[in-house]
Formats: structure tokens, C-alpha cells, sequence
């Protein structure tokens, strides 16, 4: 390995009993925004924000409200289009307002719709490629056994995984020796 020098594991519990936005605000707060996959909880899990009824757009506007507030900028969630290096658009690839004139871009991979999903795969390929750039991608179950995004530096997992090998998948895509 030329580039990986260290790793750094930090495991943070929070109360997460009225949702985990303040839980990610805190981490973003503490360590600044990086390349970074949020893993968020199955609607079905009791960590989930408004189980058992609640439904994967809230999950989503509550994981950007978190990411807003940790990286200090006043207002709500204020999303624009993202535009990729060959001009094409993609709902589920859009810039988040984080500052005044600073943007980020976020992936949202938490959707199941079929076309959305094939185009979310498509970007993801794209990413590793050094094509276009990403910031924060927002998972449930996509970006786990055989995904690698080589420039990630953090993993946020909210909720328990029960699983051994789910736990060795999550993190291998965050260790690669990658310059940068």
C-alpha cells in the first residue's frame, strides 16, 4: 500500500429517538465534510426516523437537514440540479447548499425506482472513473457487497448491522490505496 497510511475509526452513539439528523450534524460538525456514504437505517428498523410509519423521502430530507446544520449554514435544505461532465441530469444526483456559495454534490441511492436506480449505478461507475465528482453518497442497501468508491474517507452507519460480513463490505469501500 503506497497511498493508505492509517485508517481512523471513531464510533459515536447517539440518542436517536426523535430521528438521527442531530447525530449527523454532530459528525459533520466535529469533522468537516468529506467523501462520505450515509448509510441509513431500513424503514422497517426501529432506528429509522418515524417507524414504523415513515417513508424514504422523509429519511432523505431528514439526512440532508443533518448534513446542512453539521456543516454550520443557517436555512434549510436548498437543492439545484447537478449537471454531469457529459450534460446529463439525474434526480437522484443533485448539488446541496452548504454554505454561502458552497455546494456539494450528493447522491441519493436510497431510491428503488427501477430507471432512477440504473441511472444512480451509471453515475456511481462514472465516480470512480474521475468523471464527476461527489461529495455524499446516501445508501440503504445499494452500495455494499461489491461497491468501491476509492476516494471515500468516512462511513457513516446509522443503526445496528447484525451482520458480520455486511459490516466487512461496508468499510471495504473505504479502504483502498487511493492518491488523494
Amino acid at each position: 500500500m503506497e497511498h493508505l497510511k492509517k485508517l481512523l475509526y471513531r464510533f459515536g452513539v447517539f440518542d436517536v429517538e426523535d430521528g438521527y439528523s442531530d447525530a449527523i450534524a454532530s459528525t459533520i460538525a466535529s469533522d468537516g465534510i468529506n467523501k462520505t456514504i450515509i448509510f441509513i437505517p431500513s424503514r422497517t428498523k426501529g432506528e429509522s426516523s418515524s417507524f414504523p410509519v415513515c417513508k424514504k423521502k422523509d429519511e432523505i430530507i431528514g439526512v440532508l437537514e443533518g448534513i446542512v446544520k453539521g456543516s454550520g449554514c443557517d436555512g434549510g435544505v436548498e437543492i439545484a440540479p447537478y449537471i454531469a461532465s457529459d450534460g446529463t441530469t439525474n434526480k437522484a444526483v443533485f448539488k446541496l447548499r452548504v454554505g454561502e456559495n458552497k455546494w456539494i454534490t450528493v447522491v441519493n441511492a436510497v431510491d428503488d425506482e427501477n430507471h432512477i436506480r440504473k441511472g444512480v449505478k451509471a453515475f456511481l461507475r462514472k465516480v470512480n472513473s474521475g468523471k464527476d465528482n461527489v461529495d455524499i453518497i446516501i445508501a440503504l442497501g445499494m452500495c455494499k457487497e461489491g461497491f468501491d468508491w476509492i476516494s471515500c474517507d468516512r462511513i457513516i452507519q446509522v443503526g445496528i448491522i447484525k451482520s458480520l460480513g455486511v459490516i466487512v463490505q461496508v468499510n471495504g469501500s473505504m479502504i483502498r490505496d487511493f492518491r488523494g
